[in-house]
């Protein structure tokens, strides 16, 4: 009997924390006055260079700090007009007979545009590593992350040949 009133306990505590109001414009108010304050308080405690320092970090926002800015008014944010012609060459893959064709056909042509002492490093680090699939399906995106991007394209293709279950993302 106790075991079935936690439960409904436990339910009922779960339903009232899912059915939380969320805060009003005064408690975001209250929040908000309550952050300056801690802030201030904070910046009381600094010494005068230091505040100097966060002074223009806060006026001069990312600029004052070692940190690229995020967004560039010469990047272009158009979205560019659909290229019909090159979708429909993408092919459509339904069985995996097509699939094993498919990776085949990419692996051969990677197989002239990237150098054999690449292709025999990642062949090397592949069979090191055959026993654990998580780990054969974290070398390509290591290699890209490494700069490496003929090295990650070649690894990205052989782990798809040998994990063909495995359900690509």
């Amino acid at each position: 009997m106790k075991k079935q009133g936690l439960v409904v306990l436990a339910v009922l505590s779960f339903c009232l924390n899912i059915n939380a109001q969320t805060p009003t414009k005064s408690e975001i108010d209250a929040m908000m006055k309550d952050a300056e304050k801690q802030m201030k308080e904070a910046m009381d405690q600094l010494s005068p260079e230091e505040k100097k320092m966060m002074e223009d970090v806060m006026n001069n926002g990312q600029s004052g700090m070692n940190v690229p800015a995020t967004f560039s008014s010469d990047i272009k944010t158009d979205i560019p007009t659909k290229q019909t012609k090159l979708l429909t060459k993408i092919p459509k893959l339904s069985n995996e007979t097509q699939y094993e064709a498919y990776l085949d056909k990419l692996i051969a042509q990677t197989k002239t545009s990237i150098p054999k002492s690449i292709r025999d490093e990642v062949e090397s680090l592949l069979a090191k590593n055959m026993a654990d699939k998580l780990v054969l399906n974290n070398i390509p995106p290591l290699l890209w992350m490494e700069r490496n991007p003929k090295a990650a394209v070649y690894a990205a293709l052989r782990v798809a040949k040998i994990n063909k279950n495995e359900v690509l993302a």
